[in-house]
């Protein structure tokens, strides 16, 4: 935003067209001034909802929003500081640093037990201890937890197709309140080949492992608005 094209040539040898793109400073400063302020605004919003809630998932999501809004931030104050003269742009109100160990704070104060429900029951059970410890959360070994996460693997097979051996099927993610309330389900696709049956359903778990080591913090997260 804010670029002006000064000029446009091409190169008789190649074809090739070029662009001088200008961007002036004083407009430019002025716009990325209003961008970090809106962000910092934003900032002090999460951070007080986060404060407020009542429900832990709700504080987890403020925070975390709270970090995010800071991390893109830090482009934009980079930007500012080519631009601006004294090289200083808008200093940061808050600590990046500080705001993640807050969110983590919060996240290891919940205690979630795991379950797991359909095939390949012990291989699942460990990944998915592992990935909760791996996102934060206190991993409880009974149901006398703040939650009860309930991971159900169900693998197809679909037998041998050109000479590989296929497997299709899907990962279920179900948290629920310690009263049984559910807060949110999610559901991915697993499908996977292989030249062997064992190597099919070894593929198939690596996908699980990544889904959850990838995903199952931002997912948890987000139940909170259910």
């Amino acid at each position: 935003r804010g670029i002006e094209i000064a000029d446009i040539w091409q190169d008789l040898d190649t074809g090739d067209y070029y662009a001088l793109a200008v961007l002036k400073r004083a407009p430019a400063i002025q716009m990325l001034r209003g961008e970090i302020r809106k962000l910092d605004q934003k900032t002090a919003l999460y951070i007080e909802q986060s404060r407020m809630a009542r429900d832990r998932l709700a504080a987890i999501l403020s925070a975390s929003n709270a970090v995010n809004t800071q991390v893109a931030r830090i482009p934009l104050q980079q930007m500012l500081q080519v631009l601006d003269k004294t090289g200083r742009g808008i200093p940061e109100q808050w600590v990046l640093a500080s705001l993640q160990a807050d969110r983590d704070s919060l996240i290891g104060r919940i205690s979630i037990w795991p379950r797991v429900q359909g095939s390949d029951m012990a291989s699942l059970e460990s990944e998915l201890a592992a990935a909760l410890a791996h996102a934060g959360f206190n991993v409880a070994q009974t149901n006398d937890s703040d939650y009860t996460l309930f991971a159900r693997l169900e693998l197809d097979d679909l037998g041998r197709l050109d000479g590989w051996y296929w497997l299709k099927g899907s990962l279920i993610l179900t948290l629920n309140e310690s009263t049984g309330r559910e807060r949110g389900s999610r559901r991915w696709d697993i499908k996977q080949s292989g030249q062997d049956p064992r190597l099919a359903r070894r593929r198939a778990m690596d996908q699980v492992t990544g889904i959850l080591d990838l995903e199952l913090r931002a997912t948890l997260i987000g139940f909170a608005d259910r």
